[in-house]
């Protein structure tokens, strides 16, 4: 299964439009459904990210947090 596709459901199933690189169980999810086996855990998420970021389902925006004192921005992908 197409991990866009896949991601969709799960959102859908989960009752949520949206998903960022913090929400490691979707992601995990994802990763099951799609069948990707990676050798680390981040190169998989940056996997699923990626493939969103090229997917016309999925509108790309920025969550901005606050790590020490330190504004990090982290991709978050929303369904169309």
């Amino acid at each position: 299964m197409n991990i866009d596709i896949a991601m969709k459901e799960i959102l859908i199933s989960h009752n949520r439009v949206s998903v960022w690189f913090g929400d490691l169980s979707l992601l995990e999810e994802c990763a099951k459904k799609s069948m990707i086996s990676t050798s680390h855990p981040q190169k998989t998420i940056q996997k699923i990210l990626n493939a969103l970021d090229r997917s016309p389902l999925f509108k790309k925006t920025y969550i901005t947090a606050d790590l020490s004192g330190q504004k990090r921005k982290y991709r978050c992908y929303t369904l169309k």
